[in-house]
């Protein structure tokens, strides 16, 4: 993973450079990195320390301390708490339960703690997600309760605009440069040196959320002599082979509809590709569709209408809108698409495990539904636009992790120390046995290739701020363009508006 670098972004240049970028913007510049110094405040002595306590050499430097016995409580998702740890394992628990278990009391001994979670529902009672953590942030926050002492919500639900975080850039126990903490997210939120929210090892849901393409082994093996593998091996895996391949496929598909509805489901159609919404989105950015620039002088400004962005747009509006070869499942438009967890698209799996289509555009955890589904299916990156090109996904969200700033400066370097020891354990005892015994060998099966693809995919996640930040809802407008045959900049004529005041919104409510 790559060394966290910190941007320092001059806010002011970038809110009023929105007006003049998001319009007609063509730079596409990448992704500049500068170098700067992490700021901490002066370590708070807050158990019995000793020496410092070395691993191999592998940068985790965490005083030998002993708590006394402190609980240490971290407010989470119901939905996720499997991710954390649910009490005692049992007869039967799968390897990755044991794994959690294990961490956890590696964690409670080394360093004398005791760890609770104290959870909330993803929706609220009012029937709005994430309504009851905010209430619990609201009456919190900057009161210095001590009923929890870190907190894990949904990227979604845009809790770091409200003023409760603490910039985590100024605690001593935090090493954002380790590789148990995911560079990508953390440099994409580092704004005018404040990182409000991390995300680590802690959380599996960056890596579930990784978007890719699945393909049935038997129908490709029936339908083509390529070897898909080989195709990313040597950098010719694109959309142009992509649709060929889907083309040969398409079998028996009968349909006609208006423009923005495509395909059907039918008991005797082979489609070439299930085009999931959260898969066109991967493929806007595999295709090289960029929002965030980050300039050489640290500034963030972002692009709407320009050149490159269009043109994929055209591209993919003319393979996907009117095709029947292409099934494309817009959002909560099927049945049975199961909105929840992962987000787990119940029927077209099983569409796609019938041998009724090619390819399958969704997230990595889709797999573990495909699996159950007894099929044996392969694993690919996003296709590129062009051969040679760096293949790239992203992921449809995540949890994160914050500290109230309410909180005594003695309570944010113990929540800091603790959040540091649990990601390290979480990569150290966790990650593999999720990645390699999980993921690798239930998912990809013994194919060596596969697992190859799982790695490409991890290894490669592209996190522009303006998508995941979900500021102006660019990416939806996007899609919309795509299967509406619109153009970007008609569509911002009537959005520049409100698009540009969100933006500037999200950030001035993420530095306040």
């Amino acid at each position: 993973m790559a060394k966290m670098t910190k941007r320092i972004l001059c806010i002011t240049l970038a809110l009023l450079m929105l007006l003049v970028s998001l319009a007609a913007c063509s730079n596409d510049k990448g992704d500049e990195e500068e170098s700067k110094e992490q700021t901490n405040n002066d370590v708070v002595d807050t158990g019995t320390t000793t020496t410092p306590t070395e691993d191999e050499g592998d940068g985790f430097d965490l005083p030998d301390t002993d708590w006394g016995g402190r609980d240490f409580t971290m407010l989470v998702r119901s939905a996720r708490l499997d991710q954390f740890g649910e009490g005692d394992i049992e007869f039967g628990s799968s390897q990755l339960d044991k794994a959690i278990y294990e961490r956890n009391q590696k964690v409670q001994t080394e360093y004398n703690i005791n760890i609770k979670w104290l959870t909330v529902p993803d929706t609220g009672a009012d029937g709005v997600k994430g309504s009851d953590m905010v209430l619990k942030l609201d009456a919190s926050a900057l009161g210095g309760c001590k009923d929890y002492d870190a907190v894990a919500p949904d990227y979604y639900w845009k809790c770091e605009t409200k003023g409760y975080f603490v910039n985590l850039l100024t605690l001593d126990y935090f090493n954002f440069d380790a590789p148990w903490w995911w560079s990508n997210w953390n440099e994409c939120y580092t704004l005018d040196n404040k990182l409000m929210t991390c995300v680590g090892w802690l959380t599996l849901d960056i890596v579930q959320g990784m978007e890719v393409v699945y393909f049935n082994t038997q129908l490709m093996e029936e339908t083509t002599d390529e070897d898909v593998y080989e195709l990313v091996y040597n950098g010719e895996w694109t959309l142009d082979k992509m649709i060929q391949l889907s083309k040969n496929a398409t079998y028996n598909v009968q349909w006609s509809g208006a423009p923005g509805e495509t395909g059907a489901l039918g008991d005797d159609y082979v489609h070439g590709t299930i085009l999931h919404y959260m898969g066109l989105r991967s493929l806007f950015f595999s295709l090289g569709g960029r929002f965030a620039n980050y300039e050489d002088d640290g500034s963030i400004t972002y692009s709407f209408a320009n050149n490159k962005n269009q043109s994929i747009v055209s591209t993919l509006s003319e393979w996907i809108v009117g095709n029947p070869e292409v099934f494309y499942a817009s959002y909560n438009k099927v049945n049975g698409h199961g909105l929840g967890v992962n987000e787990r698209p119940t029927d077209t799996a099983e569409y796609f495990a019938g041998n009724h289509a090619l390819f399958y555009c969704y997230g990595l955890r889709t797999a573990e539904l495909l699996a159950s589904l007894d099929m044996e299916f392969g694993i690919l990156p996003p296709p590129t636009a062009e051969e040679g090109a760096e293949y790239v996904t992203t992921t449809f969200g995540t949890s994160y992790f914050a500290i109230e700033r309410g909180r005594s400066q003695e309570q944010q370097e113990f929540a800091a120390f603790i959040l540091e020891a649990l990601n390290y354990y979480s990569y150290t005892m966790v990650k593999d046995v999720y990645y390699e015994k999980t993921l690798k060998l239930q998912y990809g099966g013994t194919d060596v290739q596969a697992k190859d693809m799982i790695d490409m995919v991890v290894e490669r996640a592209y996190l522009d701020f303006a998508y995941i930040s979900q500021a102006g809802y660019l990416i939806e407008k996007v899609l919309d363009c795509i299967m509406n045959e619109t153009s970007l900049s008609s569509v911002w004529i009537s959005n520049e508006s409100n698009v540009t005041s969100a933006l500037a919104n999200y950030l001035n409510g993420y530095l306040k």
